[in-house]
Parts: structure tokens; C-alpha cells; sequence
């Protein structure tokens, strides 16, 4: 078991993202992002299921052409999809990417 403090953790641009992973197996993948005041992040085509909690911030979650509006503690949870996501005032995220099982 491995417990983690998602508040203390450092996260690192998008340039280096790999070091963001906290955990993977070959069922899932846990990785925290953060979107700086202002900032995006491009369209991104999922090749898996996926769960993003916001932990702290707001912004625009895009997914397939839907835009919502979401917040601290916001559960966003979908299949297949291009995904989408920029903040006015900044967001930190957890993403979690699940392989297999059904859609």
C-alpha cells in the first residue's frame, strides 16, 4: 500500500509529464496535472477509460465538442473520448486511467 499527500506533491510541466505518474499497474494509471493560471491543455484523443477529480481550482473541461464548467472536488468520469481542459485561474487534477473492462 502506498499513501500519498496530494496536496505536498511537486508536479512538473507538461514537457516532463511521465514524472508526474504516481502509480501504474497494467489495469491503471493515477498522474497528477496541474494548468497554470491562463493555461490549456490541447485536445488529447483518450485511447482509455478515465476519471479526473479536481482538487483544487476551476476551469473548462471539454469532452468530445461537450464543454462543463467544474470546481474543487468535481468527479468527471469517461470513456473514450478527445479531452480538453483550460483554467482562467489555475487547477490541479488527478487523473486516473483505467485499461480493459468495458465502455
Amino acid at each position: 500500500m502506498e499513501i500519498f499527500n496530494l496536496d505536498n506533491i511537486r508536479i512538473y510541466p507538461l514537457e516532463e509529464r511521465d514524472k508526474n505518474v504516481l502509480f501504474q499497474s497494467e489495469t491503471f494509471k493515477v498522474r497528477l496535472i496541474q494548468i497554470g493560471s491562463g493555461g490549456e491543455i490541447s485536445p488529447c484523443a483518450m485511447a482509455t477509460n478515465v476519471l479526473f477529480c479536481v482538487l483544487q481550482g476551476e476551469g473548462v473541461i471539454t469532452v468530445s465538442e461537450s464543454s462543463n464548467q467544474v470546481k474543487s472536488h468535481s468527479l468527471i468520469i469517461r470513456s473514450l473520448a478527445t479531452v480538453s481542459m483550460k483554467s482562467e485561474k489555475g487547477m490541479r487534477l488527478l487523473g486516473i486511467q483505467i485499461v480493459g473492462g468495458e465502455t
